[in-house]
């Protein structure tokens, strides 16, 4: 599943890179990039806060599956339509290989475009979509994130040169700190209770996003020595 995923992302994050270039060279990706974060974390993250409540509430992991299992939905169908099917015995599921080869190519593109992928992004996917256990799947989204971003990091700079090394340096030694922690914690946690705190974070940047198009200069914090 995280080859799969990876070999999609690799494509997509190199696709989305050249698509920045062209949004750069119009002079619209700063539009572009907010309109995408508002979008895509809005909706995300509504839907894992909704779902993560009701999961709590009735106690139930495996509601997907079970709803899967008694009326197909449309989107079941769909995917239970596609050639190539594969089994994925640590996820636990049987569906086509083509699946998250496309996922992963969608996901890349937003990764180039937002700068994200491995939570605000992969995670939903390989649960709602894929239907994969929320155990497996933050193991399997930080494989495939580590090289799609890597890939896209190098892009950025040697295309875009939109890459801070300094800043992004001190940003690793905080990240690689905090992420022990959060191994730490996410094996104590319920799927849903891991979801529902994700579902909080991506609300929070979303709302965020639109109040910098919204609010006037003046009212947001300046972090230029007052300029």
């Amino acid at each position: 599943m995280g080859i799969l995923l990876l070999v999609g992302g690799l494509t997509g994050g190199t696709l989305g890179v050249r698509l920045i270039k062209f949004l750069r060279a119009l002079g619209e990706a700063d539009f572009v990039i907010t309109v995408t974060y508002v979008v895509m974390l809005g909706t995300i993250g509504s839907y894992m806060f909704y779902d993560s409540l009701r999961g709590l509430r009735r106690g139930v992991e495996k509601e997907w599956r079970d709803a899967v299992g008694r009326k197909p939905s449309i989107y079941a169908r769909l995917v239970g339509a596609l050639p190539w099917k594969t089994e994925f015995p640590r996820s636990g599921i049987r569906l086509s290989g083509l699946m998250p080869l496309v996922l992963g190519v969608l996901v890349g593109v937003l990764a180039a475009i937002m700068g994200v992928g491995g939570g605000f992004v992969m995670v939903p996917v390989m649960v709602y979509l894929l239907r994969m256990p929320m155990h497996v799947v933050v193991g399997t989204s930080l494989f495939q994130i580590l090289f799609t971003c890597a890939n896209v990091t190098i892009m950025q700079s040697w295309m875009n040169h939109t890459v801070d090394f300094v800043l992004a340096l001190l940003l690793l030694f905080g990240s690689v700190a905090g992420a022990q922690i959060g191994a730490r914690i996410n094996g104590q946690l319920k799927a849903d209770q891991i979801k529902i705190l994700l579902a909080l974070i991506v609300l929070l940047v979303m709302v965020k996003m639109p109040l910098g198009l919204l609010l006037r200069p003046d009212i947001l914090v300046s972090y230029g020595g007052g300029h």
